[in-house]
């Protein structure tokens, strides 16, 4: 079995720039993001797969992890509490995976940056990221992998994944 590793901000739910920095940490800032209904249709088409939802948060946050499960809770109800991995924004996201990544992992981030700390060990590349291109990000031309648009169908969307 394959695990699949999605960002939650800017790939599962919207990117809402904050006009200032202090609006990250206002209640309902996360608890209010709309969903991408087309990637969040596709999480659930991944039967297939073990998916775990990876998301930064700042780590003084007192509202950002709680916001965040009541907003999986509503639209990604299958994914688990253990399968919710939080990892602070300052720490690469790999490091927070359960075991390691293994060679079949598959990150899903909309985050060029994440994309690109997604494990390789000299030329030795663990797992597949995927750069989800949310209408905002992916005009720098930064990312030469794979590249699905949130714009697609849901099943593009998991082909792509896949």
């Amino acid at each position: 079995m394959f695990r699949v590793f999605f960002d939650m901000d800017g790939t599962l739910a919207e990117w809402k720039a904050a006009k200032e920095p202090e609006d990250l940490y206002e209640k309902d800032y996360f608890l209010s993001l709309k969903p991408y209904q087309s990637v969040v249709e596709a999480a659930w088409k991944l039967y297939e797969a073990e998916v775990f939802i990876l998301s930064a948060v700042l780590a003084d946050s007192r509202y950002a992890i709680s916001e965040k499960n009541a907003w999986l809770n509503e639209y990604l109800s299958f994914v688990d509490v253990d399968h919710r991995l939080y990892v602070e924004s300052s720490v690469p996201k790999r490091l927070r995976v359960p075991g390691g990544v293994r060679m079949t992992d598959v990150l899903v981030d909309d985050y060029t940056k994440n994309l690109k700390e997604w494990p390789v060990f000299g030329d030795v590349k663990f797992g597949r990221a995927v750069k989800l291109l949310n209408g905002i990000n992916g005009t720098n031309g930064t990312w030469t992998g794979i590249s699905v648009s949130r714009f697609f169908s849901p099943d593009s969307i998991a082909k792509a994944i896949l």
